[in-house]
């Protein structure tokens, strides 16, 4: 067994720890400070199995307005940062799909593509439907016909590594 030492325990040092794990080597993971001190705070230093595919941005007027009048649980953003983002958002939002309706319809397709998702990445999660986000969720601003919800921050086969 080959044995390789990672330094950094950030998103990218935990990734290649994990995917060298799965090939047969022995890792060890080094950080200069304690566990999840150094790690990216935007993921709440966890591995975001579920973005394995990129979240389109929303395009409508009325989604973007309750976004920029923070009415709405997908975006909080701060204006002093406009400036610096402003390319970077208009190139993902360039790039996005159609716009995002929340509609039961709309999350039964949600559901049957992250069910691929979960077969080709090993994503696991469960489906919440309305009464259950609320219960979950209840400081939410908008009612939404259900969610998704990711159970596990590793995909399922690094569940027993």
């Amino acid at each position: 067994m080959q044995r390789t030492l990672v330094l950094g325990t950030g998103m990218v040092g935990v990734d290649t720890a994990l995917a060298l794990q799965e090939r047969g080597h022995l890792v060890i993971l080094l950080d200069r400070r304690g566990p999840g001190d150094e790690t990216s705070y935007g993921n709440a230093g966890i591995i975001q199995t579920e973005a394995a595919e990129p979240y389109a941005m929303p395009r409508s007027l009325g989604s973007l307005w309750r976004i920029l009048a923070g009415r709405t649980n997908d975006v909080v953003w701060h204006l002093n940062a406009m400036p610096e983002y402003m390319r970077p958002l208009a190139e993902y939002h360039f790039h996005s799909a159609g716009p995002r309706h929340r509609s039961p319809r709309v999350l039964e397709q949600g559901l049957r593509d992250i069910e691929r998702t979960r077969r080709e990445y090993g994503v696991p999660f469960e489906a919440l439907d309305s009464q259950a986000l609320a219960r979950a969720e209840p400081a939410m601003r908008q009612p939404l016909a259900g969610a998704i919800r990711w159970t596990s921050p590793l995909p399922a086969r690094y569940a027993a590594v």
